[in-house]
C-alpha cells in the first residue's frame, strides 16, 4: 500500500481496532497512532513516497532464563506491548536502514565477505544474515525497480523453517530438529516420559533405527524424506486411540494431493499409495492406563525426493519425486500435513471415533469396492471392501453376504492383485 494511503488510513481511523489487539491498553492508542503517522511521514522525508509494509516487532519479558537461548539454552519469555515499528519497501540493490537517532546504514548485498571493519556492528549483522541465506541454498534476485525477492527456497527442513510455514494454533506447538538420530518416535517418547506436556512435533533429517508396524525397519535416507512424530497427551480413552492413525493418514493423503497434485489414496489403516505404490507409512504409539492415555505418539515416514529404491522395493515403493517428477518442498508438505491433522483431529475430538470424517475418508480409501484378503492369525479369508464405520474397523463383506468389521490391530489386509 501507498505511504499516504496508509497514514490517511491511521487518521481516519481505519486501523484503531488493530492497533488495540497489539497494545491493549487504551490510553496509548491515541499515543500509537500518532506514533505511526510519524513514522511514515519521516519514511517519505527520506524515500519519497512508495509501496510500503508495516512490521511491529514486540518486546520480550524473560520470566526464567535471561539470555541462555543465546547460548542454545531455553527460555521462558513473554511478549509485551512495547514493540519497535519499521516502515519497509523493496528496494533495487542493497539494504538500505534508517533508525531513528541513528546514522543511516547503506549495504550492498553484491559482497557478502565477512570484513574486519564490521564486527559487532548492525551493516555486519546484515550482511551476515544474507550471507547465511545465500549459504543455506537460498536464491535471491535482484529484480529492477522492484526489489530483491526469494526466487528458489533450498529443500531445508528445520524447526524454524516449518514453524515459519504453519499457520494459527501450531504457533504454540514445540518443533523440534534433529540431523540425525535413532527413531522420531523414539525421541518423541523419550521426551513425554522426561515429563513434556506441550504438543511436540519431532523432526529428524536422517533415521538410523526407524521402524514399521510390527517391528519393520523403516529407512529414512539423509535429507530426501520426511520422517517426523507428533507427541500428544489427548483426553480420549485408550480403546479410541487406534482411530488417531486413519485421522493421520486421511490428513496425509489429503496434504499431498493438494500440496504434491498426486492422486493419494489410503491402504487401510496405516499407509498412504499413489498409483499403487507405497508413499508413506504411519506408526502410532501409546502409553496409557487402564481408561486414560498418557500420551500418543504419531509417527509418519513419507517418500518425498529419493531418486531410486532397492530393487526388492521398486514394486511396492515409489517416492513423490519419482511420481511427479519435481522436487517437492518437503517443509512445506510438513505444514501442509500438520494444518490438515489438526482440522480433522478437531472433528475427531468431536465424538472420539471417525463418524464425522467416515465420508471422506471412504472417498480416498484404496481398494474399496474390490477383493481383499484379510489375514487373521489361523483364520485367512477373501471378501470384498466396504469402506470404515465409525469407529474406523475395516468392513468386509464376506462370501454369505455377511458384513465382517476388521479392526486395525488385529490383522493385514492385502489386494488380491498387487499390494494395494
Amino acid at each position: 500500500m501507498k505511504t499516504t494511503e496508509l497514514k490517511k488510513g491511521f487518521q481516519d481511523g481505519k486501523y484503531e481496532e488493530l492497533l488495540r489487539d497489539i497494545y491493549i491498553d487504551e490510553s496509548v492508542l491515541d499515543y500509537q497512532k500518532e506514533r505511526y503517522i510519524k513514522a511514515i511521514e519521516s519514511f517519505e522525508e527520506l524515500f519519497g513516497e512508495k509501496e510500503v509494509e508495516i512490521y511491529s516487532a514486540p518486546g520480550r519479558s524473560e520470566i526464567g532464563g535471561n539470555h541462555t537461548d543465546h547460548q542454545l539454552g531455553r527460555v521462558l519469555a513473554a511478549s509485551i506491548n512495547l514493540d519497535a515499528i519499521a516502515i519497509v519497501a523493496k528496494k533495487e540493490n542493497g539494504v538500505v536502514l534508517k533508525s531513528e537517532g541513528y546514522p543511516m546504514i547503506n549495504v550492498s548485498l553484491a559482497d557478502l565477505l565477512p570484513k574486519k571493519e564490521e564486527e559487532g556492528t548492525s551493516e555486519g549483522l546484515i550482511r551476515g544474515v544474507a550471507a547465511k541465506l545465500k549459504e543455506e541454498g537460498y536464491v535471491i534476485e535482484s529484480v529492477p525497480r522492484k526489489g530483491y525477492r526469494i526466487l528458489e527456497r533450498p529443500d531445508c527442513v528445520t524447526a524454524e523453517e516449518v514453524q515459519s510455514r504453519l499457520q494459527g494454533r501450531h504457533a504454540e506447538w514445540n518443533i523440534v530438529y534433529y540431523d540425525r538420530i535413532d527413531s522420531s518416535n523414539n525421541e518423541a517418547k523419550r521426551m513425554a516420559e522426561a515429563g513434556e506436556q506441550r504438543t511436540t512435533l519431532v523432526l529428524a533429517g536422517e533415521q538410523t533405527g526407524g521402524k514399521g508396524r510390527r517391528g519393520r525397519v523403516w529407512v529414512t535416507p539423509k535429507d530426501t524424506a520426511i520422517a517426523m512424530s507428533l507427541l500428544l497427551r489427548p483426553s480420549i480413552r485408550p480403546e479410541h486411540a487406534s482411530s488417531v492413525t486413519l485421522v493421520m493418514g486421511l490428513a496425509i493423503a489429503n496434504a499431498c494431493r493438494e500440496f504434491c497434485n498426486v492422486d493419494a489414496r489410503i491402504k487401510w489403516p496405516n499407509d498412504i499409495v499413489v498409483n499403487g505404490k507405497k508413499i508413506c507409512g504411519i506408526l502410532t504409539e501409546m502409553s496409557s492406563e487402564v481408561d486414560y492415555i498418557n500420551y500418543l505418539v504419531i509417527g509418519a515416514g513419507i517418500n518425498v525426493n529419493m531418486e531410486s529404491f532397492p530393487e526388492e522395493l521398486q514394486q511396492t515403493a515409489s517416492s513423490l519425486r519419482l511420481l511427479t517428477g519435481a522436487k517437492t518442498d518437503r517443509a512445506g508438505l510438513i505444514a501442509a500435513c500438520m494444518e490438515q491433522f489438526d482440522r480433522c483431529y478437531a472433528l475427531f475430538e468431536k465424538t472420539q471415533d471417525v463418524s464425522l470424517l467416515r465420508e471422506e475418508y471412504n472417498a480416498l480409501l484404496a481398494g474399496t469396492g474390490g477383493q481383499v484378503r484379510v489375514l487373521e492369525p489361523g483364520n485367512e479369508y477373501t471378501g470384498i471392501s466396504r469402506g470404515i464405520d465409525e469407529k474406523g474397523d475395516l468392513l468386509v463383506e464376506r462370501e454369505d453376504g455377511t458384513i465382517q468389521p476388521v479392526y486395525a490391530g488385529e490383522v493385514s489386509v492385502r489386494g488380491i492383485y498387487g499390494y494395494v
